[in-house]
């Protein structure tokens, strides 16, 4: 869930940016980019944890992607 639905705040189409960003994410790990068993844990790094960089799990990646997937997972959309 994006931070602001964690959050109670207004919902628009920066939330399915948000999501895309964790989709697109996983296509190109294979991973989430948060992930614990610990509900709040997970919650906790939806709103303050920056994800790792896709390339750091794929250094194959071109640094564009980094970007792109980085920009789509900000915390403020």
């Amino acid at each position: 869930m994006a931070p602001e639905v964690f959050l109670g705040l207004e919902i628009d189409q920066r939330t399915d940016l948000y999501s895309l960003g964790i989709i697109l994410f996983e296509l190109l790990t294979s991973k989430l980019p948060f992930s614990s068993e610990d509900p709040l844990v997970l919650r906790s790094a939806h709103l303050e944890s920056m994800p790792p960089r896709p390339s750091a799990l794929r250094p194959e990646l071109p640094q564009a992607l980094d970007s792109l997937v980085l920009k789509l997972l900000e915390k403020k959309p």
